[in-house]
């Protein structure tokens, strides 16, 4: 059986290794060695519409998902995490409580007797159907975010009981597992993406945050105080648009948005026709050339290039190229 440390390490070289539509499950089977399960369902969702908006799924089937949505009125797992994580409207007792659940993975048999479960509407109807005998499940929500991911591990046979040290070991790796699945994620969006001055998320169509790097956080909460908290302040389809000194990039990618976002930099303050003359500079291009490529006079690039240095504050080629690599 591998170490945790062999399993973190397998994990974090994983990214950019496995596509990205089979990470989770990847991270799954790496898990699995450690923390023996027949089976698996990992989901997020956000605290703002209290849904679930993506699952994998591990040796159980999709139908299983649809029955434990249907039986959450009578499910006390799905209650703990309820009550404990995604709703803390709490008290300072109660606060204090629900910040040593956090994150801890609980078992059906930790919150209700064996005779009464294999008894209940909830086995016999929902759960037993699929085979589920065991099951223990932990919860992590990012409270700046908003994001949770909720990550369940079954098993088949009633008498192998998940010990302790094994959900000790899962409140442990739900961290790396979340932290790689995120990683992946804005690796896979940096290809489509190269300026590393951006700060990067990916959002729905109302900006709720699907994944979102810290540094995004950061830069929403200091330009936009608290109304950036778990969604964006502005639809995410501002692409090129400047709010708050704030340069907005977005793109949609099917259901969802990516958004980046930086600082305002001098180069914002150009037109697009302007960067074009600024992109040909850049290149050595000569004025004819540059002219020839926009289908411009060689005047009207001289001019550009004018305004160019006026808006930047500038006087010469070097600084326009200084300025771009300093960017």
């Amino acid at each position: 059986m591998p170490s945790t440390d062999e399993f973190i390490s397998q994990l974090y070289r994983s990214v950019g290794q496995v596509p990205l539509a089979d990470f989770r499950q990847r991270a799954l089977e790496l898990l699995r060695p450690l923390i023996h399960f027949d089976g698996a369902v990992w989901g997020t969702g956000h605290t703002n519409t209290r849904e679930f908006y993506t699952h994998t799924y591990l040796e159980v089937s999709e139908d299983l998902f649809d029955a434990l949505q249907a039986s959450q009125a009578i499910n006390p797992v799905y209650q703990y995490h309820l009550r404990h994580v995604i709703e803390p409207e709490l008290n300072s007792e109660e606060a204090e409580r629900f910040r040593e659940c956090l994150g801890k993975p609980v078992d059906m048999a930790d919150l209700i007797p064996d005779e009464e479960f294999f008894q209940s509407i909830l086995y016999k109807k929902y759960l037993g159907p699929h085979n589920i005998e065991r099951l223990l499940s932990a919860m992590h929500v990012n409270e700046r975010s908003g994001i949770f991911t909720l990550l369940t591990l079954y098993r088949f046979d009633r008498a192998h009981v998940f010990t302790e040290q094994e959900k000790r070991m899962q409140q442990h790796l739900l961290f790396h597992l979340i932290a790689a699945a995120s990683h992946a994620s804005f690796v896979e969006l940096q290809k489509r993406h190269h300026d590393t001055h951006t700060a990067n998320a990916l959002c729905d169509k109302h900006g709720n945050y699907h994944e979102v790097e810290s540094g995004f956080l950061d830069l929403m909460e200091s330009f936009f105080g608290n109304d950036a908290q778990t969604r964006l302040p502005f639809p995410p389809t501002k692409h090129g648009a400047l709010i708050n000194s704030l340069h907005i990039e977005s793109e949609s990618i099917g259901e969802l948005y990516y958004v980046g976002i930086r600082p305002e930099q001098a180069l914002d303050k150009l037109t697009q026709r302007e960067k074009e003359v600024v992109s040909g500079i850049c290149k050595g291009l000569t004025f004819k050339t540059i002219a020839k490529n926009l289908a411009l006079s060689p005047s009207t690039v001289s001019n550009h290039l004018y305004r160019i240095y006026r808006k930047l504050g500038i006087n010469s080629r070097s600084e326009l190229v200084a300025l771009l690599e300093n960017k």
